[in-house]
């Protein structure tokens, strides 16, 4: 916890988490904003709306502020002599990459609180009595899955930073590592299947790695997983049509998570400072 502590208050000293806070606020803000025309248009309520709107805009920006706060933690930590410090104090390696994830997460969940949840309370007081609230479900599950998918990023640039010896190369790599998960992925697997003609990926197969990406897998549950969401986002039925088991989504975010930290884990034990 004392760890926990620690990180807690250098992430919110630093300019660049503060700085995505903020523009998470103003974003949500506008597109709740710029949502509420189109509410009215499908039918839909405006908190289903803004799920499809904040999903989108979260699928960007958490995975980028959980590597920036990551890929400094362990590398930064040596260039600036304290990681000896650290690993010589009479605390275990695990429980070091357990207080850093836990003051990350509550880094990651304040951003959201403060930017998801503050379009939320725009939106339930700014609608017509218990109307306002439904699809507050769906709202809440987008903001747990998009906390979950910050993790997710934040424990890759954890294995970044163990695995480099300076910052600004763990700076390169984590961003390399959200732009190939983030955005390049998905146009390369549908440059694939465009290219085969639909004969070199199976649906099973396409389906299998298309969830297996933690970003797809994160849309899947938070736009898939309410039928009003879903047709909003134009995705109705498409968990059905993918064939995939249900809560495959949730396993492959938490497996996404657990696998870098135990290899973070593994590789901390043989770190030389």
């Amino acid at each position: 916890m004392a760890i926990a502590g620690r990180e807690l208050r250098l992430g919110l000293r630093n300019r660049w988490v503060l700085a995505a806070v903020g523009l998470l606020l103003v974003l949500a803000l506008a597109l709740h904003a710029l949502g509420t025309l189109p509410a009215g248009a499908v039918e839909a309520t405006a908190f289903r709306v803004a799920v499809v709107s904040l999903a989108s805009l979260g699928v960007y920006l958490l995975p980028l502020l959980g590597v920036m706060l990551g890929h400094d933690a362990f590398v930064g930590e040596r260039e600036r002599g304290t990681l000896a410090l650290l690993l010589a104090a009479p605390v275990g390696r695990a429980a070091l990459v357990a207080g850093k994830l836990l003051g990350h997460a509550a880094v990651l969940g304040l951003a959201i609180a403060l930017g998801f949840g503050g379009a939320a309370l725009v939106i339930a007081f700014g609608g017509d009595g218990g109307a306002a609230w439904a699809g507050g479900a769906a709202y809440l599950r987008m903001m747990l899955g998009s906390w979950l998918l910050g993790l997710v990023f934040v424990a890759l640039g954890y294995l970044v930073s163990i695995g480099t010896r300076e910052r600004t190369t763990a700076g390169a790599i984590a961003i390399g590592v959200w732009l190939l998960l983030v955005v390049i992925y998905d146009l390369a697997l549908i440059g694939v299947a465009l290219a085969g003609g639909g004969e070199w990926l199976d649906a099973s197969l396409f389906a299998w790695l298309v969830a297996l990406n933690p970003t797809d897998a994160y849309r899947l549950l938070t736009l898939a997983g309410d039928a009003e969401v879903a047709r909003v986002a134009g995705l109705l039925g498409v968990t059905s049509d993918l064939a995939l088991p249900q809560g495959a989504e949730l396993g492959v975010l938490f497996a996404w998570l657990l696998a870098p930290l135990a290899l973070v884990a593994i590789l901390l034990g043989r770190y030389e400072p």
